[in-house]
Formats: C-alpha cells, sequence, structure tokens
C-alpha cells in the first residue's frame, strides 16, 4: 500500500533533510578551527583551498586530461604555505606563477586557459584574504567569526526570504531559482545576525559593522552568481559530489570567497571598529 503523503515527504523534503544534517556536522569543526587559530586554521584553509581549486579545474577539463586540475592545486596551496613564514610578498608572486603555469597545461590540454587562471587567482586570493583576515589583523579570531556568521546568515536569509516572499527574479539567465526578495533577505538577516555578535564579543562601533555586514552580504549574493554562472556554462548542476546535499566545497562556499576579499579590503582601508579579541 503506497505512503500516504503525510508519511512521504518527497525528495525535496528528504533532500532539504541532508543539507541540514550536512551543515550541523560540518559547522563545529570549522567554527572551532577559526576559534582556535593556528595550527588549526592552516591546515582548514589549505586543504579547502586544494579541494575547490581542484573541483573548478576538473570542471575546466571535462573534455580532455585533468592535469591542469592538479597544477591548480598545487598553485593555490604553495602562496598558503609560504604565507605564515614569508608573508604576502612573496605569497602574490606564487600564486600569479602559479596560475600562469596551470593556464599553460590547461592551453595544452584544451582544458579553458582563461578560466583556469581566473580560478587558481579567485581561490586563491580568497582564501589568502581568510587567512590574512584571522592571523594578520587585530581582533582577529572574531572577525573571522563574524565574517563566517554573516555569510551563514545571508544564505539562509536569502533562502528563507526567497521562498516565503518570492517575487521577482534577480538574475534568471544565472540563478532561476534567486529572487530580489530573497537578496534583500540576505542583507537583513546578516546586519541582524552582525549586531547580535558585536553586542556579545563587545564593540565599540557596532553600526559601521552591521552596515558592513550588510554590504558584504550583498558582495555575498554576487559571488553566489559567479559559481552559479560557471556551472551554468559548463552544464553542471554542482561543481562536485563533496557534501551530501550540498554538491562540493564550491557549491558551499561560493559567497564566503568573494566576501573574504571584500572584508580583508573593508578591514585595511577602514578598521575593525574598536573588537576585542
Amino acid at each position: 500500500m503506497p505512503a500516504s503523503p503525510e508519511h512521504n515527504p518527497g525528495p525535496k523534503a528528504s533532500g532539504l533533510n541532508v543539507r541540514v544534517m550536512a551543515s550541523l556536522l560540518l559547522a563545529p569543526p570549522v567554527v572551532l578551527a577559526i576559534y582556535a587559530g593556528t595550527p588549526f586554521i592552516e591546515p582548514l584553509i589549505i586543504i579547502s583551498a586544494g579541494i575547490m581549486a581542484r573541483e573548478w579545474g576538473r570542471l575546466c577539463c571535462r573534455s580532455g586530461p585533468e592535469r591542469s586540475s592538479w597544477v591548480m592545486m598545487v598553485a593555490v596551496i604553495v602562496p598558503l604555505l609560504a604565507l605564515p613564514a614569508f608573508g604576502v610578498s612573496l605569497s602574490w608572486p606564487l600564486l600569479l606563477l602559479g596560475a600562469v603555469v596551470a593556464a599553460l597545461f590547461a592551453a595544452r590540454d584544451r582544458a579553458e586557459p582563461r578560466l583556469v587562471i581566473l580560478g587558481t587567482l579567485y581561490i586563491g586570493v580568497a582564501c589568502l584574504a581568510f587567512l590574512l583576515i584571522r592571523g594578520y589583523t587585530p581582533d582577529g579570531r572574531f572577525l573571522a567569526l563574524w565574517l563566517v556568521a554573516i555569510v551563514w546568515a545571508a544564505d539562509s536569509g536569502a533562502y528563507l526570504f526567497g521562498r516565503v516572499i518570492g517575487g521577482p527574479k534577480l538574475a534568471p539567465k544565472i540563478s532561476p531559482k534567486k529572487t530580489w526578495a530573497g537578496f534583500t533577505g540576505a542583507m537583513i538577516m546578516a546586519a541582524l545576525v552582525s549586531w547580535i555578535f558585536v553586542q556579545v564579543v563587545g564593540a565599540w562601533s557596532s553600526m559601521a559593522l552591521v552596515l558592513a555586514a550588510a554590504g558584504l552580504a550583498a558582495i555575498e549574493q554576487v559571488g553566489d552568481l559567479l559559481i552559479s554562472m560557471l556551472k551554468r556554462y559548463f552544464g553542471v548542476k554542482d561543481t562536485g559530489a563533496l557534501i551530501p546535499g550540498h554538491g562540493g566545497l564550491l557549491d558551499r562556499t561560493d559567497g564566503l570567497l568573494l566576501a573574504s576579499v571584500a572584508a580583508a579590503a573593508y578591514i585595511t582601508l577602514v578598521g575593525t571598529g574598536g573588537m576585542h579579541d
């Protein structure tokens, strides 16, 4: 006898349950590594960077050999390994060199050299930016946690507002499910979580960080769209299958990458507003 609708949640509900469970399992070790810092945060970022580069590279190599995807992985890992000992003065040149080498391999393999360069620089710069925020800025611990918190809040706000309100599409040719309501909800939720966060940790200029959170939420949504453009270009649903319910690691961190670069620029230009570590 077929199950009644009440006892058969269907593929959408079961898929959502898998996403939630995966998030609950992954979030605690990530938060703990960020909070603890060295020597835990560096391996987390380095391994993540390598996985994301490999995922991006494999998309570019779908019609041929995958050598350039492995070179991409090395190209983003080496600058991150060099950062603690030699600083950005060596990491940036190493990243640029790695991007060029990866593109040369891609050209030989007919694997989209321009996108290989873009992916190497995009992932490498974002991961360097996150490590710089955590380890090389005042209040780095709480700034890194603040950044991750507002990105997660933005994702949740975009999903919630988009599902409940719906309305006009944000970029229907790139990501048909995204709406302007979701975009607005991402900014609202990020600002709210930022306000709560800075009240808990004690910031002198909480309003500045609340406004920054709203701006970073908008940038995070743009980062999400960039990876959606990449997937649409190659005709795939996910960048990988590493995380159940989410796809690849790039699918999960798409917004965080661009937000990390923007946050590092904001902290460099404006400061932290008096947070205490």
